[in-house]
């Protein structure tokens, strides 16, 4: 089996149309393992009607998105494992049969390109980079919806980490980058991404998961590269000034944060901080 692809649901409106575009597929080389968070009957009488399509059905309270992708990885018997949660889909009936072809072993992750649905009339075509650097997810993220992972790689580097509620999906690419994992680009329009989720939804939470595990996965030269690249534009617009981002004072801190509500420009800066934190913890 080449194939896993891992959907999980809690009480999700829109499972029917995730549901609807896998069961069409052209090529049903693949299984399918659901993981349903104990919901409600109206969302499980929608699931059950495709249950017959599902190589692995269980619906049981868990604590949380990552502890249902666990579940799924542990389930999972496919060399690749592809996450497409609930109200997520596809974007076609061809998807897998284009995508099977460019899955073999000259890499360990393969990342397509995703539509980013961003209301009923605005989507956001992402087209990723062909060759990602681990610089890349200081401020970026390919889409897990678009990836295709392989299943070994969670033998290696571990399942997802529980604790955290938004990033850890953000936090393995960054293992497997620390790993030497090769990336490969399949340069396809894969799946569409429906930004009314957890994560898009809770930007200023995210950006406090990330800085918290930040320092764990990057030098303090990367972050000092990182900052270099964008110098800090915003920041310095904001104080009309330039600064240095080794010698950052409160005061212009709290200056910044009350100018600058962008959570992007913000993550920039709290690099900045963070920079001065591993420079105080290594002095």
């Amino acid at each position: 089996m080449k194939l896993s692809i891992i959907t999980i649901c809690y009480n999700e409106k829109e499972i029917k149309r995730t549901c609807e575009r896998i069961v069409q597929q052209t090529n049903k080389d693949f299984e399918w393992i659901v993981i349903d968070g104990a919901s409600d009957k109206w969302c499980l009488d929608i699931l059950k009607k495709y249950q017959s399509n599902m190589a692995y059905f269980i619906s049981e309270k868990d604590s949380g998105i990552y502890n249902a992708m666990n579940k799924g990885i542990l389930q999972a018997k496919g060399e690749f494992l592809l996450f497409l949660n609930a109200g997520d889909e596809l974007c076609d009936n061809t998807i897998i049969e284009k995508v099977m072809p460019h899955l073999d072993s000259s890499a360990d992750i393969f990342y397509a390109n995703a539509n980013f649905a961003l209301s009923e009339r605005e989507d956001e075509l992402k087209s990723y980079p062909e060759k990602l650097t681990k610089i890349f997810f200081i401020d970026g993220c390919i889409c897990h919806q678009a990836a295709f992972i392989k299943r070994e790689l969670f033998d290696t580097h571990g399942l997802y980490n529980e604790k955290n509620k938004i990033v850890s999906d953000w936090e393995h690419w960054l293992k497997f980058c620390n790993g030497n994992c090769i990336f490969k680009h399949i340069n396809i329009l894969a799946a569409s991404f429906y930004c009314d989720g957890l994560s898009w939804n809770n930007r200023e939470q995210t950006i406090t998961e990330q800085m918290s595990i930040i320092g764990n996965y990057f030098t303090k030269e990367d972050l000092l590269d990182f900052v270099e690249q964008h110098r800090l534009k915003e920041l310095e617009k904001s104080l009309k000034e330039p600064i240095k981002t080794t010698s950052i004072s409160l005061f212009n801190i709290i200056k910044f944060l009350e100018i600058v509500k962008d959570t992007k420009t913000k993550k920039i800066f709290f690099c900045g901080i963070k920079i001065l934190e591993i420079n105080v913890k290594r002095d």
